[in-house]
């Protein structure tokens, strides 16, 4: 199939164009920006989960905390009230009960500070624990803003680089013969590539390794001999039509 070195060459920059087109829908597709978007949502999301729990662990001790501190101050008055009856009491068994009682309400407070000494520590933990889930939600946050627009970025670039290559892709077709291209579209539909160079010993649209005989008889073929590859019939241009 005749066609002059230079239409030669510019085959070879039609499959770039091809090869850069399909890579492009193929990324557009689904981007690594977007599979970024959804890692960062599913990290954002975990976090506020995490925060929400937190939260809602403080709240509780908080709660049991306020109730410990209801306890005390009801042990407090009763101890108060104890002891000041005990100085008016006069009846020996009055006398003892409120002893008794003095006794038991000093066990309950002992206790009673004890727990909430615990719950004050468990409430400091858990405050702790909730400010760094919201920092970690504020940072997973900025991560996520940054992927959507790292996405928004790359959606737009595709968008806008997608239309060139395609209209660059239309003046490489109108710049070669038709039965040059009509060959070209069939081996890129058959094959997924419609022409390469011979690189070395190698067809640059198959990969495959050429014989000696094969690459004899490439190599003789006239310069503007479009040759084709013996294995998978994809157009070859060679190394030396291209200076």
């Amino acid at each position: 199939m005749k066609c002059p070195p230079v239409l030669q060459r510019l085959l070879l920059d039609l499959a770039d164009v091809d090869a850069a087109i399909a890579a492009a829908e193929h990324r557009n597709s689904e981007p690594s920006t977007d599979r970024h978007v959804k890692i960062q949502q599913r990290h954002y999301f975990e976090a506020r989960s995490t925060a929400a729990r937190a939260r809602l662990a403080l709240e509780d001790v908080e709660r049991e905390l306020q109730r410990a501190r209801g306890e005390l101050a009801f042990l407090e008055r009763r101890q108060a009230h104890d002891e000041e009856a005990v100085h008016v009491a006069h009846e020996t068994e009055v006398l003892r009960d409120l002893y008794h009682d003095l006794h038991s309400v000093e066990r309950l407070l002992t206790n009673s500070r004890r727990r909430i000494r615990h719950l004050e520590e468990q409430v400091s933990a858990y405050q702790a624990q909730v400010a760094n889930c919201d920092a970690a939600v504020k940072s997973t946050q900025r991560e996520l803003d940054s992927a959507v627009a790292a996405l928004d970025k790359y959606t737009a670039d595709v968008a806008s680089a997608l239309p060139k290559m395609r209209a660059e892709r239309e003046a490489l077709v109108e710049s070669l013969p038709s039965y040059v291209v009509d060959v070209y579209e069939e081996m890129r539909e058959e094959l997924g590539v419609g022409a390469g160079r011979l690189v070395g010993l190698n067809c640059g649209v198959c990969r495959m390794e050429l014989s000696t005989g094969q690459l004899h008889a490439i190599h003789g073929a006239p310069a503007d001999e479009l040759v084709r590859c013996p294995e998978c019939g994809g157009l070859l241009v060679r190394s030396d039509l291209m200076s």
